[in-house]
């Protein structure tokens, strides 16, 4: 018994009204879909970093996001510093977790070289 063959049923698009909110995108936090990460509840958030800093630095920052429920998770993914190139971050470490809302999440970042200064730091933000 052989199964009916399904690749020939061509390929359905779907619209935005279709999709459920924040649940399905393709993830470049600089493209088009940026407000979108991958398939799970997650956004892209920038925040631009200062305080200046030696290296071995802690600073804490706000991490304001549109994910709309109180994240679970705000990972460091990368940074971008035009006026330090040599700048290097460590992982944001949660703080105060239980402080955390709908609109902002609070970090602390290590910086290992460079400035905060004229840093902009990208977060994604993921919900339960």
């Amino acid at each position: 018994m052989s199964q009916p063959n399904r690749r020939g049923l061509g390929v359905r698009t779907l619209y935005g009204p279709e999709l459920t909110s924040k649940s399905l995108g393709v993830g470049d936090p600089d493209g088009a879909g940026a407000v979108r990460v991958g398939k799970q509840n997650a956004v892209w958030a920038k925040v631009n970093l200062i305080g200046g800093g030696a290296p071995g630095t802690a600073r804490e920052f706000d991490v304001g996001h549109d994910l709309g429920t109180v994240p679970v998770l705000c990972e460091l993914k990368e940074w971008d510093n035009p006026t330090t190139p040599e700048t290097y971050l460590s992982t944001a470490r949660p703080v105060g977790k239980e402080k955390w809302t709908a609109t902002s999440a609070r970090v602390r970042i290590l910086l290992i070289a460079g400035s905060f200064d004229g840093c902009v730091a990208t977060f994604k933000v993921s919900g339960p």
